[in-house]
């Protein structure tokens, strides 16, 4: 019995071995390179390392955000913290009170506060002066900063870009998109596709600063980060930034038309939106939460402003607003509260207020009825993917844009933060929560979010593993990414065919004039 026992164990072990060898064959060596102390723009993607790492691929991540108990094949390199370069400044919501002047020109400081607490560091530097480390791929996050891609060329392995957000016009010029400002919307406007005149000027004025302006004021920056803390083995060799930039070979991006507007693509650009959602699971809930969110008879309205965001610092009158307004309702309110600070006081019994909430599986509660959001795109793609119907205050960045897509398509209403009075906040809770056409609508976008032919997470993997089968995937890149301005925009043969239109004309002007001449002279014999 025991020799049969044997046999049968061998021959597992045999076919174990025959279905792990082609994942050992095709296993690669990645490398993902996050600079951003973002935590919210990292979890977006996390999924798609500890896929990849599951599937058989080496990943090593080097970013600020190490995890606890990592899954085989899958490397952390702690760098950066997340307390410095990116650390928020005191009164975070006042970020909403920018303009457009002080948008359009704070990239190059945002882009080196941020870059220096990760590059200087001495994990990193030990990690870029290594020659140890051999890569068949690079994954980087250039959200604002594009130094990241010179990893490419010290591993020669071709470079994968993900944007946390919809895309910029700088985005669009170095991957060869359209990016035409009549109706591709620049997420610091605040505004959607379609744009009021106005709107249109200020897109122009921006997107003019970023292709043309930054060339002066932003690019050298980030050629400076790249000569002073990215000295690796002949990187004096290194093509610029810009030579770079041009060749990465896909770009995968935070997006889905679903949630935002169609816009012109090409190939290598694929949206992947949504990658992180795990399908909720309400079976998932502390026993605690879940009879708290059952036991409402009239449903449950999830409020949170994200990680970012501390309500302990919002104006008294501004935060008094929210708890007279929660005092009104007769549904129970969980609000997200991430601060050491103690919630206020007067709050009414039927709020709760925690560090965390399994935000995804709340929202995946049938007896929750409303989402109060301030338009993350993280926080508006799982209430679109649960068909919660949502009321948005933004404060910055896309989280205007976010809330304005979702009041046209019917499911959600935007409150302004700096003029909501407790009745105009109440005005809005109360017309999404009892106007069934939100919800309506809700569940019709939540459909089409969901209408794909693969999930976003497995689209990513595809197109990864998709670059690493084909040696970089250059065949996917169009020309338009090579092309100057003046190519790109035919300006030089409207030039061209401006001079030939006026030499045309002069030469029919001059042949008209001497016809009539010669027939006035002619005229002018016969008579005599």
């Amino acid at each position: 019995m025991s020799f049969a026992v044997c046999q049968v164990c061998t021959m597992w072990s045999i076919c174990l071995f025959f279905c792990a060898l082609p994942l050992a064959l095709n296993a690669a060596n990645i490398l993902v390179f996050w600079p951003m102390p973002s935590k919210s723009h990292f979890r977006g993607f996390e999924p798609l390392f500890t896929e990849l790492s599951r599937r058989g691929h080496n990943v090593t991540v080097v970013s600020a955000f190490p995890k606890a108990n990592p899954p085989a094949n899958y490397t952390d390199i702690p760098v950066g913290d997340v307390t410095q370069g990116g650390k928020a400044p005191p009164s975070r919501h006042r970020l909403i009170e920018r303009d457009i002047f002080q948008l359009a020109h704070s990239a190059p400081a945002f882009s080196r506060n941020h870059a220096m607490s990760f590059v200087r560091s001495e994990p990193f530097q030990d990690f870029i002066r290594s020659d140890s480390y051999a890569f068949d791929l690079v994954v980087i996050e250039s959200f604002f900063q594009e130094y990241t891609v010179t990893l490419g060329h010290k591993f020669n392995a071709p470079v994968i870009s993900v944007s946390p957000t919809l895309l910029m016009p700088a985005v669009s010029k170095w991957m060869g998109l359209p990016s035409t400002f009549s109706y591709v919307a620049d997420i610091r406007v605040r505004s959607t596709d379609r744009m009021s005149f106005a709107e249109r000027l200020k897109t122009t004025y921006i997107g003019f600063v970023q292709l043309y302006v930054d060339r002066l004021t932003y690019a050298p920056v980030q050629t400076d980060i790249c000569n002073r803390y990215f000295r690796y083995k002949n990187w004096q060799s290194r093509p610029s930034v810009s030579s770079m930039l041009g060749n990465i070979s896909v770009l995968l991006v935070n997006g889905h038309f679903s949630v935002a507007y169609p816009r012109p693509y090409l190939p290598n650009v694929v949206d992947v939106g949504g990658l992180h959602i795990d399908k909720p699971d309400v079976g998932r809930l502390p026993q605690s939460l879940k009879t708290f969110v059952e036991s409402s008879e009239h449903g449950v309205i999830y409020f949170s402003l994200g990680t970012y965001l501390k309500p302990s610092e919002f104006p008294g009158d501004r935060l008094e607003v929210f708890v007279r307004v929660f005092g009104r309702l007769k549904q129970k309110i969980l609000w997200y509260w991430p601060c050491d600070d103690k919630p206020p006081p007067d709050l009414p019994t039927n709020v709760v207020t925690d560090k965390w909430f399994p935000q995804c599986d709340i929202l995946g509660h049938p007896n929750v009825k409303l989402f109060i959001t301030h338009g993350g795109l993280h926080s508006v793609e799982e209430s679109t993917y649960n068909a919660v119907p949502m009321v948005g205050i933004p404060f910055f960045a896309d989280q205007f844009t976010n809330i304005k897509l979702v009041e046209r398509k019917g499911y959600g209403k935007l409150v302004d933060f700096l003029t909501m009075t407790e009745n105009s906040l109440h005005a809005a809770i109360t017309d999404v929560l009892t106007d069934q056409t939100y919800k309506q609508n809700a569940a019709l976008y939540s459909e089409i979010y969901k209408d794909g032919d693969m999930s976003p997470l497995d689209k990513a993997v595809y197109w990864v593993e998709y670059v690493l089968r084909h040696n970089g995937a250059h065949h996917l890149r169009s020309n338009s990414a090579k092309l100057n301005s003046i190519e790109y925009f035919l300006v030089d043969v409207i030039a061209v065919t401006c001079i030939l239109v006026i030499l045309l004309y002069l030469i029919l002007s001059k042949s008209i004039t001497l016809i009539t001449n010669v027939r006035f002279y002619l005229r002018k014999v016969t008579l005599k």
